[in-house]
């Protein structure tokens, strides 16, 4: 996969966690909308009611007086003035009625956008994660810019060493306390950080384990761990050693391993 490729799905992943972005905004501006016109049609409602009741109020007190000989314009008056507001409060639950049914189209609308962007979202994600291994292949591991410091002198045993692992089990004890002195970063970072090549349940089993781990899970465990490339090496060493020691017959031991300086090493080699 070439670097012209990659840029093109970190844009394209970019575009679209933008669009999904704008989608729930507008979703809750639609939504606040919506709630505000279901506010005004209930409002308009409890006064197209009490408008009503006003009217037939006056309607019954003006029949009554008619019935009784009396003449009374202002009764009459009255139930005219309560009849036009209870027309005019008609008029305006009409009007918040299809606010309102036009504010929940509004609103199913932002939601079909808002799935949309989201599996969108999801869909390219997901074939981000079916590259990453092609990435690490290609690329090799990632930059590291959230590497551990290095312990003050004096304290320099602080940092585990693999090579001291004479069983399976003591190896994983190890890479628990690498973990640990490199800040401990989580499972799901650690995998973050290692560009997937494993999953946070498969770390979590293996730090759970007696056994040891595979070499690819060690090695990606260790640049995770903000590992330089000396403790790769001594790392892998170490998964060695203790490989090749189950391999071999009870009564055949490897010889200890004793590890020296990088300069000494390139000049015993030169």
């Amino acid at each position: 996969m070439s670097e012209v490729r990659i840029r093109r799905l970190e844009t394209n992943l970019a575009h679209l966690r933008a669009e999904l972005i704008a989608a729930e905004r507008r979703r809750s501006e639609v939504a606040h909308r919506a709630a505000r016109a279901r506010e005004r049609f209930s409002q308009a409602k409890r006064l197209l009611m009490q408008m009503n009741a006003m009217r037939e109020r006056a309607e019954q007190e003006a029949a009554e007086a008619a019935q009784e000989g009396h003449l009374v314009p202002e009764l009459r008056a009255r139930a005219r003035t309560h009849h036009r507001e209870f027309e005019k409060a008609a008029q305006e639950l009409g009007v918040a009625e299809a606010k309102s049914a036009h504010a929940t189209m509004e609103l199913e609308d932002a939601d079909r956008q808002a799935e949309s962007a989201a599996e969108a979202l999801a869909a390219m994600e997901r074939h981000i994660l079916r590259q990453e291994p092609v990435l690490t292949a290609l690329n090799g591991p990632p930059e590291l810019p959230f590497a551990a410091p290095e312990d003050v002198p004096g304290y320099d045993t602080l940092k585990p060493d693999p090579l001291k692992a004479e069983t399976a089990a003591e190896f994983v004890e190890l890479m628990k306390q690498y973990r640990i002195w490199a800040k401990e970063p989580s499972y799901r970072e650690i995998v973050r950080r290692a560009r997937n090549a494993f999953g946070a349940s498969t770390l979590c089993q293996a730090l759970k384990s007696t056994h040891l781990p595979s070499a690819k899970l060690v090695e990606a465990f260790i640049w995770a761990c903000s590992g330089s490339q000396e403790d790769l090496q001594a790392w892998m060493t170490a998964w060695r050693r203790l490989r090749m020691k189950h391999q071999r017959p009870s009564s055949e031991t490897l010889a200890p391993v004793t590890r020296l300086p990088v300069g000494q090493s390139s000049e015993l080699t030169g």
